[in-house]
């Protein structure tokens, strides 16, 4: 018989909500900078590509929110602010936009730290895994 695989000390490889958020920050950062990369050599069906994948990161962001919380709410805002500037930095030459999305990811980034991050309300159950890949 085949005996159960089971991996010991599995705590130890498993990264918590808190270690992910400035991972996914830092994503929707290296998406901007390479859609404005794609704006700048006008191609823009792949500024669009990298536009989507810079609003997929947002929305698992505020999946992860734990709306209970006043702070979340303001997240939350934050959040749909983005998901504005993204849709309108689409139209061609709209670099204005996504330097202040830019802007307002790299501020939350810094206060995103894993030490600091403990302050940001998520949801127990968010949905949270281990596979969300920012690419």
């Amino acid at each position: 018989m085949l005996k159960e695989f089971t991996r010991e000390n599995q705590s130890d490889f498993a990264p918590t909500k808190y270690d992910i958020v400035p991972l996914l920050l830092n994503g929707i950062i290296e998406k901007i900078n390479q859609a404005k990369e794609a704006e700048r050599a006008g191609c823009y069906a792949e500024k669009g590509f990298y536009l989507g994948r810079a609003t997929g990161i947002i929305d698992a962001l505020r999946n992860m929110l734990d709306t209970s919380e006043d702070i979340a709410k303001d997240l939350d805002n934050i959040y749909n602010h983005l998901d504005l500037l993204m849709q309108a930095s689409a139209e061609d030459k709209a670099s204005d936009y996504l330097d202040e999305a830019l802007e307002i990811v790299e501020s939350m980034s810094s206060f995103a730290e894993p030490e600091l991050s403990m302050d940001m309300p998520l949801a127990a159950n968010s949905g949270y895994s281990s596979e969300v890949r920012v690419s």
